[in-house]
C-alpha cells in the first residue's frame, strides 16, 4: 500500500514539476487519465473496477464520527488519484495556453467524467468521483470568463462579426458538453435507488442548469448569439430533462420525488428561455403562469417538491415588482401593459393558490398569497398616483404611498414567516430591508413634506377620502390590519405595529380636523377655536370607543389605553381650552366637561361589574 502511494505521490509530483517548467501541457493531461485508470485497475487487478462498501466521503464522515469503517486500501488508491488527475487537468485549463489546449483539458474532464460514470459503474465505494468533474468543468467555464481566457476572448470577437458570419460556437460547445455530461449519467440515476438515486437525480438536473446560469452571468451569450437563439439553449435543456422527468416517473411509480426533482429542473429552464427573450410585462406574466403550472402538475401528479418551484417564482416576481422593473416602471409604463401585467399576474397567482389548497402546501399557499398582495398593492398605488397627476408624485402623498409599497412587501415578508421551514430568518431579514426604504419614504411624508409644514403642499380631494388619507390613513390601516392578523409575530412586534398604526392614525385624524377649519392649505399661523375644541371633540370620542372596545374585547390594556386618552383629554381641556375662555362660557365648559366625565364614571364603574361577573368565555 505505501509502496502504491508513494509511487503515485512522486509519479503526480514529478508530472507537475515537468509542467511547471515549461513541458506539454498536453503530456500532463495524458499522463493524468493513465494515471487515474492504473489506480483504479492495477490494485485489485480487474478490468472492471468492482470496489464495494460506502461511498468514499461517506465512509470517511463515518469514521470520523466513529461510525463506520475506514475505507479500504484499492478505494483509497484509486479514489486519490482520480482527484489528482481532476486537479491536473483543472491545471492545465487554468494555465490556459491557447484555446486548442484549454479544449484538450476539457476533454480530459471529459475523459474522466466517462471513467466515474460508466467504468465504475459497479464500484459503489468509488460513485463519489462523479461529482469531481463535473465541478472542475464548471469552474473552467466561470474562470475563463473571469481571467479572460483564450475559450472566452474568441467567443467575445463574434461581438464584431459581420451579419452574414455565423456566431461562434464556443457556448454552444460548452452547454453541449454539461448536457451530454448529464446524459451519461442519466442511466445510473435512472437504475439508483433510495438516497443514492436521489444524489444522481440531482446531478443530472443541475449540472446543465448550472452550466447556463454559469454562462449567462458570465459570458452574456445574448449579446452574441441573439436572445432567441441564446433562448433555444435553455429549452433544449428543459425538452432533455422533461423526457428524464418522463423515465423517472415511469421507473418510481408511485413515488415521484425523483420525478419531482428533473420538473423543477426543466420548468427553471423554461423560466430561464422566458427571461431571456421577453419583455418586462410578458416576463412578468409568463413568470406567474410557470407558478400556476407547476401547482397544477402538483395537483394533477402529487409532486411535493414542485411547491419549492411556487415559492422561488413567488420571490422572483418580487424582485421584479420591486427592484427590476421595479416601481418606476409601474409608474412610467402604457396604462394597458401595466393592467395587463399586474392584474394578470394577480389572477394567476390567485389561481394557483387556489390549486394549491387541494395538496395543503402551506409554504407555497402563503408565498403565492403574499405575491398577488403586493401585486394588487402596487397597482393601486400606481393607479392612483397616475390617475392624480404624475406632477404630484413627489408630494406628501405621492412619496406615502411608494412608501406603502415597500411596507407591504415587509409585511408580505412577515406574512411568509406564517409558514414554518428554514427560511425564516431570510424572510425576516428581507422584512427588515424592505422596512427601512418604507421608514424612510414614510418620515418624509410626515416631515418635510407634510402639509401642516410646507405651504406648498396642497391637500386635494374630497374631505376623508382625500390625499391625507392615501399619505397617512392607508399606512395605518395596514399596519393595524398586521397588528391584528399576524398572530404568529411575537407580542412586541405587534404591539410597536398597533401603536405606530395609532400614531400615524392620531396625525391623519388630526391634519383632517384642520383641514374642515383651515382649508385646503392647512400650514398656517395660529389654531382656530372651533378647530381648538374639534380637537378636544375627537380625543374624547377616540377614548369612548376604545373604552367600549375593551369591553368588547375585555381587553386590560385597551383599557388603560383608553383611561389614558380620557385623562389627556382632561388635561387639554383645563390647560389649553379653558385660557381662551371667559364668564358665563367658561362656566358651562366646566359643568359641560364635568358631566361628561360623571357619565364616563359611571359608564367604567358599570364595565367594571359588568368584567367581574362574566366569565371570559361567555
Amino acid at each position: 500500500a505505501w509502496l502504491s502511494t508513494f509511487a503515485l505521490l512522486f509519479a503526480f509530483g514529478g508530472a507537475w514539476l515537468l509542467f511547471a517548467g515549461g513541458a506539454g501541457d498536453r503530456g500532463l493531461l495524458v499522463f493524468a487519465l493513465a494515471a487515474a485508470a492504473a489506480a483504479a485497475a492495477i490494485p485489485r487487478a480487474e478490468i472492471v473496477p468492482r470496489h464495494g462498501g460506502a461511498p468514499v466521503s461517506r465512509a470517511v464522515w463515518r469514521h470520523g464520527g466513529g461510525g463506520h469503517a475506514w475505507p479500504e486500501f484499492p478505494t483509497r488508491i484509486a479514489a486519490g488519484a482520480f482527484a489528482a488527475a481532476v486537479g491536473a487537468a483543472l491545471l492545465v485549463a487554468m494555465k490556459d495556453a491557447d484555446a486548442a489546449v484549454t479544449w484538450a483539458a476539457l476533454a480530459a474532464l471529459g475523459g474522466l467524467h466517462v471513467m466515474a460514470v460508466a467504468w465504475f459503474r459497479h464500484a459503489p465505494a468509488l460513485a463519489d468521483t462523479a461529482v469531481l468533474a463535473p465541478l472542475a468543468y464548471l469552474a473552467v467555464i466561470a474562470l475563463q470568463a473571469v481571467d479572460g481566457g483564450a475559450l472566452h476572448a474568441a467567443f467575445e470577437a463574434g461581438l464584431g462579426r459581420l451579419p452574414e458570419l455565423a456566431p461562434p460556437r464556443t457556448v454552444t460547445v460548452l452547454a453541449a458538453g454539461a448536457l451530454g455530461a448529464a446524459a451519461l449519467a442519466a442511466p445510473r440515476a435512472l437504475a439508483a435507488a433510495g438516497g443514492a438515486g436521489l444524489a444522481w437525480t440531482v446531478g443530472v438536473a443541475v449540472l446543465p442548469a448550472a452550466s447556463l446560469v454559469l454562462l449567462e452571468l458570465l459570458w452574456l451569450p445574448a449579446a452574441v448569439l441573439g436572445a432567441g437563439q441564446w433562448a433555444a439553449h435553455a429549452m433544449a435543456v428543459a425538452a432533455a430533462l422533461t423526457l428524464f422527468a418522463e423515465r423517472l416517473a415511469r421507473a418510481d411509480a408511485p413515488d415521484r420525488r425523483r420525478a419531482a426533482v428533473a420538473t423543477l429542473g426543466a420548468l427553471t429552464m423554461v423560466s430561464f428561455a422566458l427571461i431571456v427573450v421577453l419583455s418586462a410585462a410578458a416576463l412578468t406574466l409568463a413568470l406567474a403562469a410557470m407558478v400556476l403550472f407547476a401547482a397544477v402538475l402538483d395537483r394533477r401528479f402529487g409532486l411535493p417538491l414542485l411547491a419549492v418551484f411556487v415559492q422561488a417564482g413567488a420571490a422572483v416576481l418580487g424582485w421584479r415588482l420591486f427592484v427590476d422593473p421595479g416601481l418606476g416602471w409601474a409608474l412610467d409604463a402604457p396604462l394597458g401593459e401595466l393592467v395587463l401585467a399586474h392584474g394578470g399576474t394577480i389572477a394567476l397567482l390567485a389561481a394557483a393558490r387556489a390549486v394549491l389548497t387541494a395538496r395543503a402546501r402551506p409554504g407555497a399557499l402563503v408565498a403565492a398569497e403574499a405575491a398577488a398582495w403586493s401585486f394588487a398593492a402596487v397597482l393601486a398605488a400606481a393607479l392612483v398616483v397616475r390617475a392624480l397627476a404624475p406632477a404630484h408624485q413627489d408630494s406628501h402623498w405621492g412619496v406615502s404611498l411608494v412608501g406603502l409599497v415597500w411596507l407591504i412587501a415587509a409585511l408580505a415578508q412577515l406574512h411568509l414567516m406564517k409558514a414554518a421551514g428554514a427560511l425564516q430568518l431570510p424572510r425576516l431579514v428581507l422584512a427588515l430591508v424592505f422596512a427601512l426604504p418604507a421608514m424612510a419614504f414614510g418620515l418624509v411624508a410626515a416631515g418635510p413634506l407634510n402639509p401642516l409644514f410646507d405651504p406648498g403642499e396642497t391637500v386635494l380631494g374630497p374631505p376623508i377620502l382625500d390625499t391625507l388619507f392615501l399619505a397617512y390613513g392607508l399606512p395605518a390601516l395596514a399596519l393595524a390590519a398586521a397588528a391584528a392578523r399576524f398572530g404568529h409575530l411575537p407580542p412586541a412586534a405587534r404591539i410597536a405595529g398597533a401603536a405606530l398604526a395609532g400614531a400615524l392614525g392620531a396625525l391623519w385624524l388630526g391634519l383632517e380636523i384642520r383641514r374642515a377649519w383651515q382649508g385646503d392649505v392647512i400650514a398656517l399661523p395660529g389654531v382656530l377655536d372651533g378647530e381648538l375644541y374639534s380637537y378636544t371633540v375627537a380625543m374624547l370620542v377616540v377614548s369612548v370607543v376604545l373604552l367600549f372596545a375593551a369591553f368588547a374585547r375585555r381587553s386590560v390594556a385597551v383599557r388603560r389605553l383608553a383611561m389614558a386618552g380620557i385623562g389627556l383629554t382632561v388635561a387639554k381641556v383645563f390647560l389649553v381650552d379653558m385660557s381662551g375662555l371667559a364668564g358665563l362660557f367658561r362656566v358651562a365648559s366646566f359643568l359641560g366637561l364635568g358631566l361628561s366625565l360623571a357619565g364616563l364614571a359611571w359608564v367604567n364603574r358599570l364595565m367594571t361589574r359588568q368584567w367581574e361577573t362574566r366569565r371570559p368565555g361567555q
